[in-house]
């Protein structure tokens, strides 16, 4: 059985975008299937477009006809025309240069940047020029949207509830934003339904986001996914609701330290991939408020 048709087998560099769970490791380094795919990768040659295939048969071809109409010209002078030698070779070989086209090349190559410069005004950036004649005569492109035309990052905008319809502003994982109703900032202080609600999206999460060290260098491609100094872990839609929390300014301190009180509810909950401290501020458990029982 190939290694692809294995239903337990996880790769290497493979992301774990929700859930968690233990592996064993069986191979690692240059024997990895993810490092044979990174060596093909690099030895990939560079395809030659249509139209250098045609610029490199083209000149060939007219090579060719120009040396034999040269001499061709040479012999008929000679046989039958009978002018001096040195006259009769010049005479051919400027047929020869005759034929050659030294403006073929400029011209081409002001055609394609004209057509570079037109495709730049539809936003279309070309990064090699002799790509623009195959790129003009494409119809449909199949591309994976995620990480190219998305950036792959979900964002909290709308809050409904039955009083009011809240819009969030803010884009990414950064939490910097604000809460408006009808175009005015809401204060969430005075609105104990968006507090119950918000705090419902935070029992409900196995999500974490944390701020990075300055000094983290977080473009390492086995780091979870990051937006600028902002690291996350877990679900995509349980992260933005972190986000959503670390956005109400009355909710803040349940982002750093608790969801809730501690004297409410007991919360178990095992976040994969992250190690946090035991603290007095920070536990896992919340109490509820009959203590044998929990939720």
């Amino acid at each position: 059985m190939q290694a692809a048709e294995i239903p337990n087998l996880v790769f290497a560099g493979t992301s774990v975008a929700q859930g968690n769970g233990r592996a064993v490791v069986i191979h690692t380094g240059m024997i990895t299937k993810f490092d044979k795919i990174a060596r093909l990768t690099q030895n990939v040659e560079d395809n030659v477009s249509p139209l250098q295939r045609e610029f490199n048969h083209l000149p060939r071809q007219i090579t060719i006809f120009a040396l034999c109409i040269g001499v061709v010209f040479f012999i008929l002078d000679v046989l039958f025309v009978h002018n001096p030698l040195a006259e009769t070779f010049i005479f051919s070989l400027g047929m020869v240069v005759a034929f050659i086209l030294e403006g073929l090349l400029p011209t081409v190559t002001r055609a394609l940047a004209m057509a570079v410069q037109r495709m730049s005004k539809r936003n279309a950036l070309v990064k090699k020029i002799s790509s623009v004649e195959s790129l003009g005569s494409t119809s449909v492109i199949c591309t994976d949207k995620t990480g190219t035309l998305t950036r792959n990052e979900m964002t909290v905008e709308y809050l409904w509830t039955l009083n009011h319809e809240y819009q969030v502003s803010g884009t990414g994982y950064a939490p910097k934003g604000e809460i408006t109703v009808d175009g005015a900032v809401h204060h969430a202080a005075d609105d104990a339904v968006l507090r119950e609600l918000v705090t419902g999206g935070a029992l409900c999460s196995n999500a974490h986001l944390h701020e990075s060290e300055p000094d983290h260098d977080v473009r390492d491609d086995h780091m979870p996914s990051t937006n600028g100094r902002w690291q996350v872990y877990g679900d995509p839609t349980e992260i933005v609701l972190l986000v959503l929390i670390a956005e109400v300014p009355i909710l803040q301190t349940v982002f750093h330290t608790a969801p809730l009180s501690w004297d409410e509810y007991l919360y178990l909950c095992c976040i994969p991939f992250v190690i946090l401290a035991i603290e007095e501020l920070r536990k896992f458990i919340w109490r509820h408020r009959f203590p044998t029982e929990l939720v």
